[in-house]
């Protein structure tokens, strides 16, 4: 094309896109006059931003104002942050403060950093650490990295120093500082390093971080490396720096090893870029759980620095920093690898993109591929959408079924609709991974439609060896093992209860379950372990080898770090059930799981560790883990904390707490007790849907053990409604019967 057309042909779409732009602000801003509160954020976002409208900060915040006021909380972040640096308003800290809090407890996880961030440092309210935890721990929990960066520091200059310098007041720190404790030394440039109890001064910080590191604290090695690399307190200086960094490194401090990883594979600092040295103290600081480490040690297998590329391993440790968004993103677009085209996985950046260029669907498909992964380039999730259209227009399955993956995530915009669009397409070629997408979107829609689509997708992925859909169709024909912990829990209630066992009949669910699990799917060894689990054999023979099947599938998954299989295997060995009881082999596994965030196997580890189940009784570590399960709302752990704060064992007494565990402990959160609140159940009807006869009985039931709790015999109405219910629910179970 002739530069003249083309430059005609750019003008054109340019006047287009401004003439779309007014009529997009005549639209909204007519909606937000009428107190739109979807309009009057997106009109504030418009004169923010310039877009369609002439850049205006104080029309910005005006609009923004109007739908924070009606609870938007994306707004109410906006707002804050106006506050909060000035843009359009005054700055001030108590407003922004103000707003971040309304947003962060509607759920922002944006602002749920910011409001941690401010009581971090002191602005808009008093220094409160606590609060800042709190607040960063929420947004943590929602994949913001700072957040997470800023509770491992946190954390790692807690645990740097001496518990008894953690509780202790500025001057007592500083009196021991000076009769040489090397902990307090520490504790004292840490708080002249963060105006903690004292005004912040660098140059204070670096006199008492020296004069502990050159006793040997390795925290304090650290901090005197970063204060000379940033010129903190003294003149920069790389060198200085650098000897201190190696000595903390070397002494085990995994900041420390991170650091020198990341000198060496940026090349900064006066040193020179050596990628496998990068590689091996990114290792060392991984190995002792650094998640930014064990980012940037995926990042590296999968660009080949300092090492073979490999995929596998990257996949191995992108999974064990997925709480970062890179990690998570570049684990997303690990799913696709293995299915796409080997064509362009050998080649460089630059020759992909040239193809790229040249409109090859496959070249575009794998650009995009590099940059979801951050291959060769810098992660650009933008750009990655970007390429994955391009190729997915083209009629490209797999760049389909990833663009309807980053609509499905998130990533960029959440859109169900356009995420089943391209699903659909890359299904219809015969794209396994699209097809068990599209399955597990329709099943969880739970009506009868959705059902009966769902399963046709996943049988047809299940069929062509995906091992998800596998499990998912195993799943979907025969519910003997729910896909969510907490039904799970319903059903063992009602085992327990009833005293039922299963007699185990092959099905068809079974076998689905079978084939995921020997290609290494956790979740469905997990299933499969369950069934076993339950099982009843016809002869102590058969019984013998449902126990053995059942410890087999779930070790297997739980050696894989499934923190439900650590969990169920630890609950084996605790109450000694299909196997000999042990209480170290229990700790063993719930501790696993435990680390991982599982509140059950946090509570169970707090219960052997307060009655010193044939281990050593420590009511400090007791606490520690009923305090973790407590937190994530678990009312018995709620109830033995506060036991432990009343009787001050493990914990200093304090009748002030006790008291708040127990009202915590006294509402009702558990599933199964929400579900246990009707004074008179009623008997469902039979749907057309599985899922939701399975649901509704089982919460019949339980409502009927809550009513008739303490009787020793049910009425024959109610002896009728559980055989009529149990009728319902037998086809999930194995098409086997009860005992």
């Amino acid at each position: 094309m002739p530069q003249f057309m083309r430059a005609c042909v750019v003008f054109i779409m340019i006047c287009f896109a401004v003439m779309a732009q007014a009529q997009d602000y005549d639209a909204v801003k007519r909606a937000a006059e009428t107190g739109d509160a979807e309009a009057q954020y997106k009109l504030g976002y418009m004169y923010y931003s310039g877009k369609g409208v002439a850049q205006n900060y104080t029309e910005a915040a005006k609009w923004y104002r109007m739908a924070a006021e009606k609870g938007n909380a994306e707004t109410q972040h906006n707002l804050g942050w106006m506050y909060y640096n000035g843009q359009g308003v005054a700055q001030n800290y108590n407003e922004a403060m103000k707003w971040y809090r309304m947003a962060a407890e509607n759920g922002n996880p944006r602002s749920q950093y910011n409001l941690g961030l401010m009581y971090h440092l002191g602005q808009g309210a008093a220094r409160n650490y606590t609060e800042a935890a709190k607040w960063y721990r929420m947004a943590e929990k929602k994949r913001i990295q700072k957040a997470q960066n800023e509770l491992e520091t946190m954390k790692k200059k807690q645990a740097s120093s001496t518990e008894m310098f953690q509780e202790q007041d500025f001057e007592t720190i500083k009196n021991a500082a000076q009769k040489g404790n090397t902990a307090a030394q520490y504790y004292l440039g840490a708080m002249h390093h963060s105006g903690q109890y004292t005004d912040p001064s660098y140059t204070e910080a670096l006199k008492w971080y020296l004069t502990a590191a050159k006793q040997g604290h390795a925290m304090a090695q650290y901090n005197l490396g970063f204060m000379y690399e940033n010129g903190l307190g003294a003149a920069k200086n790389d060198m200085e720096a650098m000897k201190w960094f190696h000595l903390a490194a070397e002494k085990g401090n995994p900041m420390a090893q991170y650091y020198l990883g990341t000198i060496s594979d940026e090349g900064r600092g006066g040193v020179k870029k050596d990628y496998t040295e990068a590689l091996k103290w990114y290792r060392a600081a991984a190995e002792q759980g650094h998640t930014e480490a064990r980012s940037k040690l995926g990042f590296m297998y999968i660009n080949g620095r300092g090492v073979t590329r490999d995929y596998t391993e990257a996949r191995k440790w992108f999974d064990l920093a997925r709480q970062r968004t890179d990690a998570w993103e570049a684990l997303e677009a690990l799913k696709n690898m293995t299915s796409s085209s080997a064509m362009f996985q050998s080649q460089d950046f630059d020759t992909v993109k040239l193809a790229a260029e040249q409109r090859n669907a496959e070249a575009q498909y794998h650009l995009g591929l590099m940059y979801h992964l951050g291959q060769d380039t810098a992660q650009n999730v933008t750009e990655a959408v970007t390429w994955y259209r391009m190729a997915a227009i083209q009629g490209f399955a797999e760049a389909q079924n990833s663009l309807g993956r980053m609509y499905s995530r998130g990533s960029g915009a959440r859109n169900n609709t356009e995420a089943m669009k391209w699903f659909r397409m890359a299904a219809e070629q015969g794209n396994a991974e699209a097809q068990h997408n599209l399955g597990s979107i329709h099943i969880n829609q739970y009506t009868d439609a959705g059902y009966k689509e769902g399963i046709k997708w996943l049988r047809m992925a299940a069929e062509q060896g995906n091992a998800e859909a596998q499990y998912l169709f195993g799943a979907a024909l025969n519910l003997n093992t729910d896909m969510s912990y907490k039904l799970r829990s319903i059903y063992r209630i009602l085992m327990y209860n009833l005293d039922l066992r299963v007699y185990l009949d092959d099905t068809e669910s079974i076998e689905w379950y079978r084939k995921a699990a020997e290609q290494g799917h956790a979740p469905a060894q997990l299933a499969l372990g369950s069934v076993y689990y339950r099982a009843r054999g016809r002869n102590s023979s058969e019984t013998m080898k449902y126990h053995a099947e059942s410890i087999k599938w779930y070790r297997l998954a739980a050696e894989q770090g499934y923190a439900d299989a650590q969990y169920e295997l630890g609950d084996m060995y605790y109450r000694g059930y299909k196997t000999a009881q042990d209480y170290a082999e229990a700790a063993k596994w719930y501790r696993m799981a435990a680390k991982k965030g599982f509140a059950d196997a946090q509570y169970k580890l707090g219960d052997i560790y307060y009655h010193g189940n044939k281990t050593v009784q420590d009511y400090a570590e007791a606490a520690k883990w009923y305090r973790m399960a407590a937190e994530q709302g678990r009312a018995k752990a709620q109830n033995n904390l506060g036991k432990m704060y009343e009787e001050g064992r493990g914990v200093a007494q304090n009748d002030i707490e006790a008291l708040k565990w127990f009202r915590m402990a006294a509402e009702p959160k558990d599933l199964s007790d929400q579900i246990l609140e009707f004074p008179a159940p009623t008997r469902p009807t039979k749907s057309k849907n599985p899922f939701l006869d399975l649901y509704r009985n089982l919460k019949y039931l339980l409502e009927i053990f809550k009513h008739h709790r303490g009787n020793a015999t049910l009425t024959p109405v109610f002896q009728g409604d559980i055989s009529q219910s149990f009728s319902y629910i037998l086809p999930f179970f194995n098409r086997s019967c009860f005992s």
